[in-house]
């Protein structure tokens, strides 16, 4: 595929493997032949026990870990056909991360977290929108706060401006409100929702039954398979798919 308009914002993955070791001597496989295709203006939710391969999945999607052996598009680029500098260049403006962590600089300010990626790709911050998204996540005030001093709630939030300053077509979040109160959770849950009805293609691993509910679909994993793929499930639909073969309505079918 080639990156054109029509393919902007889809994450396609073929036949993806990744197993620990080297490949003449392979360790413990942690993906096995997984292939998917997630379209822009949704939100997908990857779930399943721990152990599954969720995170590992995620990251090889998103550009970050090379799988061993099948191919991954993002917005119509062979991620994995391009170097590491090459992959970095491409999907810095295409591409977001929301972690559970944060993975903010605790010594910089609020503000220059948020404006982190645009400084180190050398570009100039669209100062409006920053402006925008401080308001939207009640950061203004807090602008010149160091990240270290920060709640973690607060800090999940700066993290989200950051992932949304460059209007990426893609983000990822990897348990984005695992380590959050119910407050912000909830927060967190309506930004990712309404990005994705604003046509970004967003990415959720989570252990949350509740939060994979507000997804429009949902890629179920289970020993680093993809074993299922389905439509919009209710929580209760969601806990027995991560035990075994949903018989739902919302059923799409394996990927």
């Amino acid at each position: 595929m080639n990156a054109t308009q029509d393919s902007a914002g889809w994450v396609q993955a073929a036949g993806v493997s990744r197993y620990t070791g080297t490949a003449a001597a392979p360790g413990t496989r942690v993906l096995e032949d997984c292939s998917v295709s997630l379209p822009p203006g949704q939100l997908t939710a990857i779930v399943g026990p721990s152990g599954a391969g969720k995170s590992s999945l995620m990251y090889c999607l998103s550009g970050l870990d090379k799988p061993n052996a099948g191919n991954v598009w993002v917005s119509g680029i062979d991620v994995y056909a391009l170097s590491r500098q090459q992959r970095a260049v491409a999907l810095r403006e295409r591409v977001g991360f929301v972690f559970q962590q944060y993975n903010l600089v605790s010594y910089l300010t609020v503000e220059e977290n948020v404006a982190l990626p645009v400084s180190l790709a050398g570009s100039k911050t669209d100062r409006p929108h920053m402006e925008s998204l401080l308001a939207t996540f009640s950061l203004r005030q807090q602008r010149r706060v160091l990240a270290a001093t920060l709640s973690g709630g607060e800090q999940q939030r700066v993290a989200l401006c950051r992932a949304m300053l460059l209007r990426p077509e893609v983000i990822y979040a990897d348990e984005p409100t695992g380590a959050l109160d119910t407050g912000n959770t909830l927060l967190v849950l309506d930004v990712l929702r309404d990005l994705a009805t604003g046509g970004t293609n967003v990415v959720m691993v989570t252990h949350d039954v509740d939060a994979a509910a507000r997804a429009d679909r949902v890629v179920f994993m289970r020993d680093g398979r993809v074993a299922e793929v389905s439509g919009r499930l209710s929580a209760t639909d969601v806990l027995a798919g991560m035990r075994g073969p949903v018989a739902a309505a919302g059923e799409i079918g394996e990927a």
